[in-house]
């Protein structure tokens, strides 16, 4: 990937964590869903793209009174079981947890110095 792609991919990122932040959660699934096609579905950070693609939509679900939520909420935190812990400043152990444990919504728990992400 070229330093521009590597530079595109770093600004997606932090958009889509702070759209995510911001309870923009479609809009924070269409960043996540970008970064996942160019990725790759099978490396660790495609797993980690997925499960943040579908913690969107359940997000999205769960305020909207969608009766998927609880399902696309089990499916994230598959895609996180046995990731690297942190994943592009993400700690993704933590955010399982989140996620599995009842009393929503989820943030997403990064490392102190800010996600590094994609780059």
């Amino acid at each position: 990937m070229s330093a521009d792609g590597g530079e595109r991919d770093a600004l997606v990122w932090q958009r889509g964590l702070a759209l995510f932040e911001a309870g923009a959660w479609h809009e924070a699934h269409e960043r996540f869903e970008e970064l996942w096609r160019r990725h790759g579905r099978r490396s660790p950070e495609g797993r980690l793209l997925q499960a943040l693609v579908q913690l969107c939509a359940s997000e999205l679900k769960r305020v909207t009174g969608g009766r998927a939520a609880p399902r696309l909420s089990a499916r994230a935190a598959a895609h996180l079981d046995g990731l690297p812990d942190p994943l592009l400043g993400v700690r993704t152990g933590e955010l399982s947890a989140r996620i599995r444990a009842p009393g929503r919504p989820v943030a997403i728990p990064l490392e102190l110095d800010g996600a590094s992400g994609l780059g």
